[in-house]
């Protein structure tokens, strides 16, 4: 199979890209990160890359996924238009596009989630496209996320779970979300569009006394656990309910992964 990924330089795209090569398939990547050139708004480029290479499937994964940015028209431009360019381009070329949404989508409970509502209006006209939100990543060297903020704080010594432990929110691993969509782009099996994808769905008064206990495991030293009277800058509930993985990598896993990752980034400081 011959696979485009927009986004391949980012952290999903990039486990995604390696599972494909692991695989045995061929990857194009396209990440403006990688190259200026490669930049989805781009609309010209676009339909140059997807029209003039043999491709089989494109994964959509190019966005800003930070839920801060409060940037309005560049997560209109990056996220709606920049989607809506990918999206174009499959179609005229009749290639199947997977496209990585979010949950958040569901409800538009910030400006990101704006966007990727949109953007799923976007390319909701186009029959070669099958639209996977995605829930809270886990894993590896995640970048952001509420498990890497408290990572983090774990690893300074106290973790602040906000809203007294009553968020709940549901995560999958991100080697877990890969292997999902290779086995859509490969047919193995389908799913309704849109469909949100998860493996495991706790609060967050969970995921921080897992983290304690695996940075006490990994560190030999036991952070503090606080609750805090904050609000989220969204729901208290924000989950996945559609797509239930079945045996997945166990959260802790992930969240074990995600631990020795920071640490050795701290110690290549």
């Amino acid at each position: 199979m011959d696979a485009l990924v927009t986004g391949h330089a980012g952290y999903i795209g990039g486990v995604l890209a390696d599972q494909l090569v692991e695989n045995g398939h061929n990857v194009i990547g396209f990440d403006r990160t990688a190259d200026a050139g490669d930049d989805i708004r781009d609309r010209d480029r676009v339909e140059e890359v997807i029209t003039t290479k043999e491709l089989d499937i494109v994964y959509h994964l190019a966005a800003d996924a930070d839920v801060w940015v409060d940037d309005w028209p560049y997560l209109l431009e990056n996220n709606v238009v920049g989607t809506a360019n990918v999206a174009a381009a499959t179609a005229e070329a009749d290639i199947p596009l997977v496209f990585a949404s979010s949950v958040a989508a569901s409800g538009e409970f910030n400006r990101y989630g704006r966007s990727k509502n949109l953007a799923e209006q976007a390319v909701s006209e186009y029959d070669n496209v099958t639209t996977v939100r995605f829930p809270n990543v886990a894993g590896r060297g995640a970048p952001r996320g509420q498990a890497q903020d408290m990572i983090q704080e774990a690893l300074s010594g106290d973790i602040e779970v906000w809203d007294n432990g009553n968020i709940r929110r549901s995560y999958i691993d991100v080697r877990d979300l890969a292997s999902a969509l290779i086995d859509i782009g490969t047919n193995a099996y389908t799913v309704r569009t849109p469909s949100s994808i998860f493996a495991h769905t706790v609060t967050n008064l969970e995921l921080g006394e897992s983290i304690q206990t695996v940075v006490a495991e990994e560190t030999d030293t036991e952070p503090t656990l606080s609750l805090v009277d904050r609000t989220p800058p969204s729901p208290r509930t924000l989950t996945a309910a559609e797509w239930c993985l079945q045996n997945p990598i166990p959260l802790k896993e992930s969240l074990r992964s995600q631990v020795q990752a920071a640490l050795n980034d701290t110690g290549s400081a």
